[in-house]
């Protein structure tokens, strides 16, 4: 029995240090008040380059969709196809063998007679804890397992484009948590954990000039083939609805880490349109987010808030000003001619004690030999090939956290690739 005791002392104390881990990545203010903080890590190295603000990506990045399922629908009105992969060393300053992957897949299909988009996408997101070590109260070594926490997600996004761009979005997740590894004698479970939970969003954009142009049947040009656009956008989401998660005992079940996420956002720059692939010569991106946890925890009570529980839209969003109770980010991106894009931005959680500036940049390694074919009048005679050429992007995104240097979240670099394809439907 005492050696018993001991070894369940010890893997609760994994569990702790693990969830201890995983509230510095998630920094939410409210992190003791739910499990599974995974759920709240990043995966883009594009939105996290700014701060890890999603809504300047949504028409960019297939992983966008991830706290947000309506920028699946935005995704998808510019996109056919869309893979992509990212992998981080978490908390490099605190241990060598924890990461955190991510994988996205998108499918987009946009109606001929009527303005509306599908998309369907499917996510996987794994934090792996690292390989523990079991002993017993004499110091041997009886058990290793590896820690991980993993979700799977279907997402599925509908978009109407009249004018604005509206996207609706719905996300259904399956959540397992296996953080421990007891045995059967101890009467403490086995360390595991599973839950059900889904994400609803809504997301605008207002391609201003495009609005102009239909109101007037007139295209504005600032130049001679370069057009300007301007679009504004707004975006909502709740993550991670869902019932409680169960570890060892139900009468001790934790919350999902039920979370808002607001912002506003905006797109401008000059667009190039005297080529067979008119492309953006300069662009910039920013957006500004607030996100609140919905959750409330008062001994064995749990509360579950709705709307935008303490997110003053003013204060927190049109703003910027972060406090006690709202978690604030910003970032902004320049791109040149579609090919290479610069990052930055900025992260604050008063309550959490966390605050750090991120950067990154991006390539897009297809639209160089799309500008030399445009320019040169190069002529490619296999048709699948130059379908391939015009219509296929494949782009590397890096990104790192700056935070203090004694700080666990610094210098986590996130490593990424994507691969998007459009227009297939007409090859």
């Amino acid at each position: 029995m005492k050696s018993r005791t001991r070894i369940s002392k010890s893997l609760i104390v994994l569990i702790l240090t693990a969830l201890f881990m995983v509230s510095f990545s998630a920094s939410v203010h409210a992190a003791s008040e739910a499990a599974v903080l995974f759920l709240l890590i990043s995966p883009s190295p594009l939105a996290n380059g700014m701060g890890e603000t999603y809504g300047n990506i949504a028409s960019t990045d297939p992983m966008a969709s991830i706290f947000n399922p309506a920028y699946l629908g935005i995704f998808s009105k510019s996109q056919n196809f869309g893979l992509s992969y990212s992998k981080a060393n978490w908390l490099p300053k605190v241990t060598n063998d924890l990461y955190h992957k991510s994988f996205s897949l998108n499918f987009g299909y946009t109606f001929k007679n009527v303005p509306v988009t599908l998309g369907i996408g499917y996510h996987h997101v794994y934090f792996d804890l690292g390989k523990q070590v079991l002993m017993n109260e004499f110091g041997d070594a009886i058990e290793t397992f590896e820690s991980h926490e993993k979700a799977d997600v279907i997402s599925f996004s509908a978009l109407w484009d009249y004018y604005i761009l509206a996207s609706v979005g719905f996300s259904y997740k399956f959540i397992e948590s296996n953080l421990a590894s007891f045995r059967e004698d101890s009467g403490m479970g086995d360390g595991k954990a599973s839950a059900k939970a889904y994400d609803f969003g809504i997301a605008l954009k207002f391609p201003v000039f495009d609005i102009l142009a239909k109101k007037t049947n007139r295209q504005i040009y600032a130049l001679p083939h370069v057009a300007p656009f301007l679009e504004p956008g707004l975006s909502y989401s709740v993550t991670n609805i869902g019932d409680e998660i169960t570890y060892t005992d139900e009468t001790q079940a934790d919350p999902l880490p039920r979370t808002v996420f607001t912002g506003i956002n905006i797109a401008a720059g000059l667009k190039y349109e005297n080529t067979n692939h008119p492309f953006n010569i300069l662009s910039f991106r920013w957006a500004q987010e607030a996100n609140d946890l919905l959750v409330e925890r008062a001994g064995e009570n749990i509360k579950y808030s709705s709307g935008f529980k303490d997110i003053d839209f003013v204060e927190n969003v049109l703003l910027g000003k972060s406090n006690a109770k709202i978690i604030t980010n910003n970032g902004w991106e320049l791109g040149f001619a579609e090919i290479f894009y610069l990052r930055k931005g900025d992260y604050q959680d008063f309550e959490g004690k966390v605050k750090f500036d991120t950067d990154g940049w991006g390539i897009n390694f297809m639209q160089p030999i799309r500008l030399l074919l445009d320019f040169t009048n190069f002529k490619i005679e296999n048709g699948i090939f130059r379908a391939l050429v015009d219509n296929l992007d494949v782009e590397f995104h890096r990104s790192k956290f700056q935070a203090e240097k004694e700080h666990p979240l610094d210098n986590i670099e996130f490593n990424g690739l994507s691969l998007k394809l459009k227009n297939i439907f007409s090859w």
